[in-house]
């Protein structure tokens, strides 16, 4: 009797998941979806720009074929500390060409140019507006998807390991949280509300 519970349990529990249906205005999984809840392709992704170990929500970044790294220099009177800052900006891209037609997601965030630790969470107090110096973006080629906004509640930090000023080389750390404020779900992939992004990079300041 007790043999015939356990397996009637086990046919429920099988009967249970299969009738679960995947939501594309509900979800907040690991990897993207696309549109009928099935898996994100994934790649052997070739870097541009620098060298990356990168994750996204505890996963290897590899949702692209490419994925691109441009830190830009910036001096006052255009930074906010009276020095210099750097623009971190990582995208994932399906050719790899200088003129890329189709970016699927791009991450920016914003920090002094030196060897330090900076709390994004107080640093983009002073800037104005935040999606300026912190920001990650779904596209799905030229079509702009969800949007995301730092999520304050987690400690989000950019580290410069190190400068390299003869080189103009930087190797950096960042650690940075995500929540979503409003879903596009009209097209895929179908992306999680809560997105982390965590790596480490070297990469050549323009």
């Amino acid at each position: 009797m007790s043999r015939i519970l356990i397996w009637l349990f086990i046919i429920l529990a099988f009967s249970c998941k299969d009738d679960e249906k995947f939501d594309p205005n509900n979800y907040d999984g690991q990897y993207p979806r696309n549109l009928d809840g099935s898996e994100m392709k994934t790649y052997n992704t070739q870097v541009i720009g620098g060298k990356i170990e990168g994750y996204f929500n505890g996963h290897s970044w590899n949702h692209a074929p490419f994925l691109s790294i441009n830190v830009t220099r910036f001096d006052p009177p255009k930074t906010t500390a009276n020095e210099p800052e750097v623009i971190i900006n990582i995208a994932t891209m399906l050719t790899g060409s200088q003129i890329e037609p189709c970016l699927m997601e791009s991450f920016l965030v914003r920090a002094p140019l030196k060897v330090s630790t900076t709390s994004i969470n107080d640093f983009t107090k002073l800037h104005d507006p935040e999606y300026a110096h912190v920001k990650f973006t779904s596209i799905n080629c030229d079509a702009g998807k969800d949007q995301y906004a730092l999520d304050r509640s987690k400690p989000s930090i950019v580290k410069i390991t190190q400068y390299d000023i003869e080189n103009k080389e930087i190797h950096a750390e960042y650690d940075v949280y995500f929540s979503m404020i409003v879903r596009n779900s009209n097209f895929g992939p179908v992306y999680p509300e809560k997105v982390h992004l965590q790596g480490k990079l070297v990469a050549k300041v323009k």
